[in-house]
């Protein structure tokens, strides 16, 4: 299974996120009953706070962006974040 892919945009005050088309289709597909978030906008104070700050709560802005319980997001494979920008992704358990 493919895990749920989340881009993230990073600004200077914080972090917009949000599903990639494919893995909205996919929710879509298996959970059509998921009340899914365009995206989801976390701040910060300084660009270093974006792992210590944003890392902990990848899980729930997941669960947030899918509509989705923790165990339904495992059941697609879990998440991982990518930055477009910097072509990085980070692949969350």
């Amino acid at each position: 299974m493919s895990p749920i892919v989340i881009h993230v945009g990073r600004q200077h005050d914080g972090c917009a996120y949000e599903l990639n088309p494919r893995s909205r289709a996919e929710i879509k597909r298996r959970f059509p009953e998921a009340r899914m978030a365009p995206s989801v906008f976390v701040g910060y104070d300084t660009q270093s706070d974006f792992e210590s700050l944003h890392g902990p709560m990848w899980r729930q802005i997941a669960m947030l962006l899918a509509g989705l319980s923790w165990s339904q997001i495992e059941e697609m494979g879990g998440i991982e974040i990518y930055d477009p920008v910097h072509d990085e992704r980070r692949k969350v358990a």
